[in-house]
């Protein structure tokens, strides 16, 4: 025989209508008092406490010669090989993107030392 709770109190969120239910009536009380949100919606966009927090990246700054890590990460994806659909992927990506031209010439010279 399952566990069977009855929600006989009920009430609707503010912000999107969906049905909240309590199993007490003091709890409804309490939620209409407070005007309380669902769950969805009390921690949507603002109301977020990671909402506008951006922390840097853990390898910002550091580089193969500076980090034994970085160097590491570095190593296990040299000579990694790609499939054709991956490498089709990359290249409508990349469609659009503009290059300076100190990058261009940066580009043409690790080509030319290859």
């Amino acid at each position: 025989m399952k566990n069977k709770i009855m929600n006989k109190f009920t009430k609707e969120c503010p912000d999107c209508s969906k049905e909240m239910s309590y199993t007490s009536n003091g709890g409804l009380q309490s939620s209409i008092k407070n005007n309380r949100r669902c769950r969805s919606c009390s921690r949507l966009g603002e109301r977020n406490p990671a909402f506008g927090v951006s922390y840097p990246a853990w390898n910002k700054g550091l580089t193969k010669e500076t980090d034994k890590r970085v160097a590491k990460c570095a190593e296990s994806h040299k000579g990694k090989i790609f499939s054709d659909r991956h490498k089709k992927n990359i290249s409508i990506a990349k469609v659009g993107t503009i290059v300076s031209e100190e990058t261009k010439q940066k580009m043409s010279e690790v080509k030319k030392v290859k």
